[in-house]
């Protein structure tokens, strides 16, 4: 009887095999892992970008609307007032815990520039360090259009692998008033 030789892997072989996958695939879930951790961190800074982006366009486009620009409060820069078209006093200001805040009330002269009268219109994630309005031409007779300079300073924060990691920002724009008033 001729014998033929068994072909196949001994055990050692398999063993080291199985050995040099699971290495493999744990790198490779390791990196998959890293990825996903990744994007939803990008994914909360593009959410957090957008929701200031709305609040912020959405400010402007109340400012260019509207009319009777004015600093509410005791002369405080952080704290502005514009009558928008439906005869409403809007008032936006930096609230206390740092979020941008507007209060809706009537138009009677009187300005309010009490921060736990306003709602936010941010992301509690997003964080205003600093607020300012600088008011252009809102005197009559001055023969200068209205408009108004925003400045923010601040941080947005976002959760990456259980941390917290905060992202400045500055961010400049101006609001010009639609309406002809020079």
């Amino acid at each position: 009887m001729i014998r033929t030789a068994q072909r196949g892997y001994t055990l050692v072989e398999l063993i080291v095999a199985i050995g040099l996958f699971s290495v493999v695939m744990l790198l490779a879930t390791i990196a998959y892992a890293s990825l996903l951790d990744l994007d939803r961190a990008s994914r909360a800074r593009s959410d957090l970008t957008n929701n200031f982006s709305f609040a912020l366009e959405n400010m402007t486009r109340t400012i260019r609307t509207g009319t009777n620009y004015a600093y509410a409060g005791s002369g405080s820069f952080s704290c502005f007032s514009v009558v928008d078209q439906e005869g409403r006093s809007i008032t936006y200001l930096l609230k206390d815990d740092g979020s941008l805040g507007r209060y809706i009330g009537s138009y009677d002269g009187d300005r309010s520039c009490e921060s736990d009268t306003a709602s936010s219109i941010t992301d509690p994630n997003v964080h205003i360090d600093d607020l300012e309005f600088y008011l252009r031409g809102a005197g009559g007779g001055d023969d200068m259009q209205p408009s108004v300079f925003i400045t923010l300073h601040g941080s947005m924060g976002v959760k990456r692998q259980g941390v917290v990691e905060e992202l400045p920002f500055s961010i400049q724009t101006q609001a010009t008033q639609r309406q002809l008033d020079l």
